[in-house]
């Protein structure tokens, strides 16, 4: 018996330490569950980022007239580098650089930026490559989507990916290029069109695995502008990156530009907020600037830039304490001896005013971001944003946000404040104060926006304090639109006499050809006149891209109306229909009156009138009259970017600023309310048309004419640049811009020539 009580407690012990280890096993396979998607968290996964540079020979031009012919696309480039390797969320990040033109070249696979010798590797890929020949994006993404996902399945619409290792690291793309996609094989407008529907299909597969794609767009003047550029292509790229959140288009004016994107884009990867260097100055030996750092920061980081890598940077505490490389609270990251960049870091940093002295010259630029100390007491809140993905360009935006507490329940509060922040190519359009109603529904309606793609940041904010943010993307899109050219209303013509009708289909500033308006949908004619006549007229499309029609007059004398319709669908699903009519006058055949004897000295008298005024009529076509127009490339704040103000027509002088009611020609310009300069024409020895600008007196300081003071006239070319008082603005010339093009193309032939015959 008393064997049997002791094998009976042996027992008891062994059941209790298997419900033990069987509990201990639940709660590790929980912690592990819960644990995983944890790890996946966007603020947690480390990130795979691919760079693809154009090197195609637009970027680098000969005699140095590229759209960076310096090659600051590369030298900039090392500032995400450092910033992802010295990144707060301390994670195994990878780089890889794809080098693109008629080809893609893999410079560098995805290498680990933790490692000092992977990122020397990284850098010196980045400089590593000459001109390409054309440019051809969609190879060099389709190279970047087999390094990022090796498996290298497809997936297909509306699925999502499983694969792991994409699961468990971010990935991002950063595109940067001067214009369209260029190859002898885009010719027709057929193979354009299959071009572009294989890269957006190319796109729809990086969507699905949730890929940041970041455009960035470099629009030089030294570059001949292409018509399809800033029509059909920046939308293209702004769709991307709005498409591919977090992503942002961007578009620079000069190579110079790059820095300021390169750093928003790494400060982006990890959810932060971008913002303008806290330093930017030009060092010719020594410069000292003071920065204020304050109270309650848990980290700061200085991101410096310059544009000579010699430049020295030396950072002093309050109190004058030299920050150095090997103090406990600092990290500090550079790339050598000739690095254009280098990050310092510093944890828990003393209120006060700090020191940074640049040594050495050229220009330098230094960000300062900073972390805070967590406030564990803010609760979590969530925004519900309801924004349709496509918008017609007639329609207003309606933007409509709920404010939700961490059970989803919505939040009425009148201490709320809601705001929202419109980007379009990635720079700040407007910053609109949502308004609340009764029911906790903040909602506001915008309808001056023009056509492209745009992103919209919403905030909560509740005394000041940040509560939740959401970020989506919309498109406006442009609606296809009738342009009549011929007849003009209201013609007065002959029954039976033969009409021609030219009309055209513009789809932003692009005209449609047949195949593209095939496309969308349909585009009638139809001739209605009296007693109920009504008759159907084929439209001919030609290979100017123009429709023509040919009714004739019928027999019936009185009023007859050309109605014109164009009905159709975008490819976004927006369906549009517009109707024009056009009327005609139709009058009979009238006979010849019988001939009558006039007096001589009436003919003679009237013949006389008549040559003066052919002469005269003569004289004045041969004045030259102003043409061309001016792009708003930056404006005052509310004055949107990129608006056209066309000089008008058949003038002879046109003054530049003023207030538009006091004269008709004048081009106004906002907060500036007196003339600053005046356009006159006049023309060449070889009679083409030139345009002069010429300061007036008391203004003459306030103009700069490409970038330099402006003293008496200057002959406008196209591309020229003006800047005055909050303005800069660029002239554009389509006759010049196509005469520039033509003579470049001859020379190209003559030099092809010439070394043939030579060889």
């Amino acid at each position: 018996m008393k064997l049997l009580r002791k094998f009976r407690r042996g027992c008891r012990w062994i059941l209790i330490l298997s419900i033990v280890v069987l509990l201990l096993t639940c709660l590790l396979i929980i912690f592990l569950l819960i644990r995983k998607p944890v790890s996946a968290a966007v603020g947690q996964q480390p990130w795979d980022v691919i760079l693809l540079l154009d090197q195609s020979n637009s970027m680098s031009d000969s005699g140095g007239q590229g759209s960076d012919p310096e090659r600051l696309r590369a030298e900039a480039a090392g500032l995400i580098i450092t910033s992802l390797a010295l990144a707060e969320q301390q994670h195994d990040h990878r780089l890889g650089i794809i080098h693109f033109g008629t080809d893609s070249w893999l410079a560098s696979p995805l290498r680990d930026l933790h490692d000092p010798t992977e990122r020397d590797a990284l850098r010196a890929a980045l400089v590593a490559a000459e001109p390409m020949g054309w440019t051809d994006p969609l190879k060099a993404l389709a190279l970047a989507y087999a390094q990022l996902y090796p498996k290298g399945d497809l997936l297909s619409a509306g699925q999502e990916s499983n694969d792991f290792s994409s699961q468990n690291r971010r990935q991002a793309i950063i595109l940067i290029t001067d214009g369209r996609p260029d190859l002898p094989t885009l010719v027709t407008a057929a193979q354009k069109a299959a071009y572009v529907a294989e890269l957006r299909a190319l796109i729809a597969q990086f969507q699905a695995r949730h890929c940041a794609i970041f455009t960035i767009a470099i629009s030089t003047a030294a570059i001949t502008p292409d018509d399809d550029v800033p029509t059909f292509y920046r939308n293209l790229w702004q769709e991307i990156a709005a498409n591919t959140p977090p992503a942002v288009y961007y578009e620079v004016h000069t190579a110079d530009d790059l820095p300021q994107v390169y750093y928003s884009i790494a400060v982006q990867l990890f959810g932060a907020e971008p913002h303008l260097p806290e330093i930017e100055a030009t060092v010719d030996g020594v410069s000292v600037n003071e920065l204020w750092i304050e109270t309650g920061l848990h980290r700061v980081t200085f991101i410096v830039f310059k544009r000579e890598p010699a430049t020295q940077v030396k950072i002093r505490r309050p109190g004058g304490a030299l920050v150095r490389d090997d103090d406990p609270d600092v990290q500090h990251l550079s790339g050598g001896r000739n690095s254009h960049d280098e990050v310092w870091a510093i944890e828990q940093p003393r209120e006060g005013r700090w020191i940074v002295t640049f040594r050495g010259a050229g220009h330098v630029m230094l960000w300062k971001d900073e972390v805070r100390l967590p406030d564990v007491k803010t609760p979590a809140f969530t925004l519900d944003v309801q924004v349709p993905q496509y918008i017609a360009e007639a329609q207003p935006l309606v933007l409509s946000v709920v404010v939700q507490d961490e059970h989803g329940d919505r939040i009425n509060n009148a201490d709320i404040q809601v705001t929202a922040e419109l980007h379009r190519a990635g720079f700040s359009e407007a910053l609109l104060l949502l308004h609340s109603t009764r029911n906790g529904i903040y909602g506001i309606e915008r309808s001056d926006l023009s056509p492209g793609a745009y992103t919209v940041l919403v905030r909560a904010l509740r005394d000041g304090r940040f509560l939740a943010r959401h970020e989506l993307a919309f498109s406006i899109v442009a609606l296809p639109q009738l342009v009549i050219n011929a007849p003009q209303p209201g013609l007065s013509l002959s029954t039976r006499q033969p009409l021609t009708v030219t009309v055209q289909v513009r789809s932003g500033l692009a005209l449609l050809d047949a195949p593209a308006l095939a496309a969308l949908g349909t585009l009638t004619a139809t001739l209605h006149g009296p007693d109920h006549f009504s008759q159907s007229v084929p439209l001919l499309a030609r290979a100017n891209r123009t429709f023509e029609a040919y009714p004739d007059i019928p027999d019936s004398i009185g009023h007859y109306t050309l109605t014109l319709r164009l009905a159709g669908t975008t490819p976004e699903g927006l369906t549009f229909t517009e109707q024009s009519a056009i009327l005609l006058n139709a009058r009979g055949v009238s006979k010849r009156p019988e001939a009558q004897t006039l007096p001589g000295w009436p003919l003679w008298l009237a013949t006389g009138g008549g040559v003066v005024g052919l002469a005269g009529l003569w004289m004045r076509r041969r004045q030259p009259v102003l043409e061309g127009q001016w792009r708003v490339l930056c404006a005052p704040e509310g004055q949107r970017t990129g608006a056209i103000l066309p000089i008008p027509p058949a003038r002879r002088t046109v003054l530049l600023g003023g207030n538009r009611l006091s004269s008709a020609c004048i081009i106004a310009l906002t907060g500036i309310p007196s003339p600053i300069a005046r356009l006159h024409p006049a023309r060449d020895r070889h009679g083409a048309v030139e345009v002069w600008l010429t300061p007036l007196s008391d203004a003459a300081s306030e103009l700069l004419y490409n970038d330099h003071p402006i003293i008496g006239p200057h002959r406008l070319q196209d591309g020229d640049v003006i800047v005055t008082t909050g303005y800069r603005l660029r002239y554009e010339n389509v006759r010049q811009a196509a005469a520039r093009r033509q003579y470049a193309s001859q020379s190209s032939k003559r030099s092809e020539t010439a070394r043939r015959w030579s060889i």
